[in-house]
């Protein structure tokens, strides 16, 4: 997968017409097996102009990278190498706080293989699991986190929590406190793969992948205290209003 950076030029028009704007591509980086490859997630950006991002494949143990790329030019530097006990497969992004922590998730690894809660500075240093994820907890993230401004973290698991379709979590940036919001059941939705978008007044969206009234995903909300939930809406399939969401 190529990372892209776009630059508006102004091409030439007709006499007599508009001129028009013609964006073009160029590739500033190209993953290799040393980097991680097939990063699938949205990029931070610090204040710097230094981008951070996840590739869940590859890298020097095999089992996915997070990496920092700046934008100034001195290319891509891999800081941290995923390995087993870490947690394998970052496939959801990263999201950083205003100390230079970046915060993220794996699919699977850790103590019980069901994935992990990370910390990781901005310069590489102080890799720190925050959470081994268990099947009560919710196993198997893959979309990034959402952080408030009390230095809470909120995110999704694909599977596990009491009925094995998925849940919401709440954890501390500190790696206390970790708390299911809502355990989906399957009528309410199943496979949550999306981040979470945070209103500013403590609500939390979301999407299921799955599960509902015609198992084609639904739209939720609830609180950041975990009240509240509600199916927004139920996705009824092809040529009516879609299915599967993924994206956040």
């Amino acid at each position: 997968m190529l990372a892209y950076i776009a630059a508006g030029l102004s091409a030439a028009a007709p006499t007599g017409s508009a001129a028009v704007q013609v964006e073009t591509y160029a590739a500033i980086h190209s993953f290799t097996a040393q980097d991680g490859t097939a990063p699938q997630s949205r990029l931070v950006r610090d204040s710097e102009g230094v981008l951070y991002g996840t590739a869940p494949m590859d890298g020097p143990m095999d089992w996915g990278t997070a990496f920092a790329f700046s934008t100034h030019g001195g290319g891509l530097a891999v800081l941290h190498s995923f390995d087993w006990p870490d947690g394998i497969v970052p496939s959801g992004g990263l999201v950083l706080d205003g100390s230079g922590s970046l915060f993220g998730t794996t699919n699977s690894g850790g103590a019980w293989n069901r994935g992990t809660i990370f910390r990781v500075a901005t310069d590489g240093s102080g890799f720190a699991l925050l959470r081994e994820l268990t099947q009560a907890d919710g196993q198997n993230p893959d979309a990034a986190l959402v952080l408030d401004g009390a230095g809470n973290l909120y995110g999704t698991t694909v599977g596990g929590g009491a009925f094995g379709c998925g849940v919401v979590f709440k954890i501390r940036t500190d790696g206390t406190g970790y708390t299911v919001l809502h355990d989906f059941s399957g009528s309410d939705g199943h496979q949550p793969r999306a981040e979470l978008l945070l209103d500013g007044a403590g609500n939390l969206y979301g999407t299921t992948y799955s599960g509902g009234e015609l198992d084609f995903g639904t739209v939720f909300t609830l609180t950041t205290a975990g009240g509240g939930f509600r199916v927004l809406h139920h996705f009824a399939g092809a040529f009516t209003d879609g299915a599967r969401p993924w994206g956040g």
